[in-house]
C-alpha cells in the first residue's frame, strides 16, 4: 500500500492476471441451417496452412472449434448479439467473421495483416457482400497488422494461436508484440486466445 497525495492509503497496481468468473451459461443455439450454408462457404475458399511474409504461420481456426468458442464467450460476455469482435489475424476465408457475423450478430472488424493473405481476404469479403452474408456487420481491414489498431471498444479480441507450427523468432516477435499490448492498452474487454 502507498500514501496517496491527501495522505489515504490506495493499494498499489500490480501486473498480475485478472481472472474472470464466467457468467450463467447461456446455452448459445445455433441454426443448423445457417451453420450448414456458412461451413460450405467457408470450405470453398479455405487455404491451406502456410508461411507467411513475417515467417510466422497462418494456419486458419478450425471450423469444429467455433461453436464451442462461441460457447465460451457467452459464458464470459453472456449475450453476443451487437457485441464488438476484433478478429485479429481474419485469415483468408474470414471464417471466425463470418461465423461471428452471422449466427451470433456480432460486430466484427477482421484484420489481416499478411499482403497474400490478405488478397484472398478481399475476395472473400467481396463473396460475402455478393451473397448478402451480414457484409453489414463486418468490416475488412486488410494489409493491417492488429496490434496498431487500437482495441478499446472491443468487447472480444480473438485469435488463434498455433504456437507449435511457428518458427522460434516469429513466436518471440509475436510474444513480445502481445506482451507489450496487453501493458499499453486501456482494453477491458476478453482477450480470447485458441492454442493448438
Amino acid at each position: 500500500e502507498k500514501s496517496g497525495s491527501r495522505g489515504k492509503k490506495r493499494k498499489s497496481i500490480t501486473a498480475s492476471p485478472i481472472i474472470i468468473e464466467p457468467k450463467a451459461s447461456s446455452g448459445i443455439e445455433l441454426d443448423f441451417d445457417k451453420l450448414q450454408a456458412i461451413n460450405g462457404f467457408i470450405n470453398e475458399r479455405c487455404v491451406a496452412a502456410q508461411r507467411t511474409g513475417d515467417g510466422s504461420a497462418y494456419v486458419p481456426t478450425p471450423l469444429n472449434a467455433l461453436p464451442a468458442i462461441a460457447q465460451e464467450l457467452s459464458a464470459f460476455c453472456g449475450d453476443l448479439k451487437e457485441k464488438r469482435f476484433l478478429s485479429f489475424g481474419a485469415g483468408a476465408d474470414l471464417r471466425d467473421s463470418v461465423f461471428f457475423a452471422n449466427l451470433l450478430e456480432m460486430k466484427v472488424k477482421a484484420v489481416e495483416k499478411d499482403t497474400f493473405i490478405s488478397k484472398k481476404a478481399r475476395a472473400t469479403y467481396r463473396d460475402i457482400q455478393r451473397l448478402s452474408l451480414s457484409d453489414e456487420r463486418i468490416e475488412l481491414m486488410p494489409e493491417m497488422d492488429a496490434f496498431d489498431l487500437p482495441w478499446e471498444g472491443f468487447d472480444v479480441v480473438y485469435l488463434f494461436y498455433p504456437l507449435p507450427v511457428m518458427e522460434e523468432p516469429a513466436s518471440a516477435r509475436f510474444n513480445q508484440k502481445l506482451s507489450r499490448k496487453i501493458r499499453e492498452t486501456s482494453f477491458r474487454g476478453i482477450l480470447a486466445i485458441l492454442f493448438t
